[in-house]
């Protein structure tokens, strides 16, 4: 019977190993996701303020201020994917809910039940946004990487639209990983969520570059496309996103980027989804339909700065 007892052992070992295993990636991801930070309180102001008259008795000036914020943060909520991730309400959304692996929970954005706590101001907004930091000091699961290069203009201008928002009465509950998702951040699969790889000291723009089709402006746009085509824009797979997305598009002038596009080309793409060999884009996973609703000027701009990048390799 000894073979039994080498069995019996084998069957130890092997549960003890799988223990050693559960309990590192368990250690690992939970004081990753579990993990507080501290951000320097923001002064921004909310609208932001129009120098029309040095005095304004009547509060003219602020009014004018509000609805050119509103009708600024609009646009930039749309062009963001605002709505993509936290319904067309902004009430939240579901993202995604497959058990294993992760569950992404976009919150209600508005005063509704469910929806933002009372008292909760631009500076816990702005932490949230632009460093994935919950008013807790907690890490969030949000994707803040891509806006982390918001100016502090358009920050104060997507928060009018979120304290003007009709209140919404939904609950979506919470966010979470899987399993599987923290064993692939416990092996050095996936990246750390943004709370982890934003500098909470980072020098911000106070407003975003002039309105111009130059590589100044098109850097500055190009920011919220970092999370999926990586700092370097040369693409390959995608670390922030749903591991079943196809990888992203080398954006750089390389022979397997952008290298043979133009311009022409490229605009289509953004505002049509087809690529120059007529394949349609997935929406899902590239959010071409928020990005298209860019201007002339912005597409000629982010157009212009891609080209002035140097070439690489797909994912280098």
């Amino acid at each position: 019977m000894r073979w039994l007892r080498w069995a019996l052992w084998l069957v130890v070992l092997v549960g003890l190993l799988l223990a050693a295993i559960g309990g590192y990636v368990w250690f690992v991801s939970e004081s990753m996701l579990t993990a507080t930070h501290d951000v320097p309180a923001a002064r921004i102001p909310s609208p932001w303020p129009m120098k029309i008259l040095d005095a304004d008795p009547l509060g003219i000036g602020k009014s004018i201020a509000r609805s050119n914020a509103r009708k600024r943060g609009e646009a930039l909520s749309v062009r963001l994917g605002c709505r993509e991730c936290h319904g067309q309400d902004l009430g939240g959304k579901v993202v995604m809910d497959v058990g294993p692996v992760m569950r992404l929970a976009a919150p209600n954005l508005t005063h509704g039940h469910g929806g933002l706590p009372e008292g909760y101001g631009i500076v816990d907004f702005e932490r949230m946004v632009r460093h994935g930091v919950r008013r807790d000091g907690g890490t969030a699961l949000m994707s803040s990487i891509d806006y982390q290069a918001l100016s502090d203009r358009e920050v104060s201008d997507l928060y009018v639209v979120v304290e003007d928002l009709d209140p919404v009465d939904r609950d979506v509950g919470p966010s979470s990983w899987g399993p599987v998702m923290r064993a692939l951040y416990a092996f050095g699969q996936v990246p750390a969520l943004s709370a982890h790889r934003i500098d909470p000291d980072r020098k911000d723009l106070e407003t975003p570059p002039p309105h111009r089709p130059d590589a100044r402006f098109g850097e500055h746009l190009a920011q919220t496309c970092v999370g999926c085509h990586n700092p370097h824009f040369s693409g390959g797979r995608v670390l922030d996103g749903d591991p079943d997305w196809p990888p992203a598009a080398n954006l750089t002038p390389a022979p397997d980027g952008l290298g043979g596009w133009t311009k022409e080309q490229f605009v289509t793409l953004m505002r049509t989804g087809i690529r120059p060999d007529g394949r349609a884009v997935d929406p899902v996973a590239m959010p071409w339909k928020a990005v298209g609703t860019a201007d002339d000027v912005e597409l000629e701009a982010i157009w212009v700065y891609l080209r002035s990048l140097s070439p690489r390799g797909t994912g280098e």
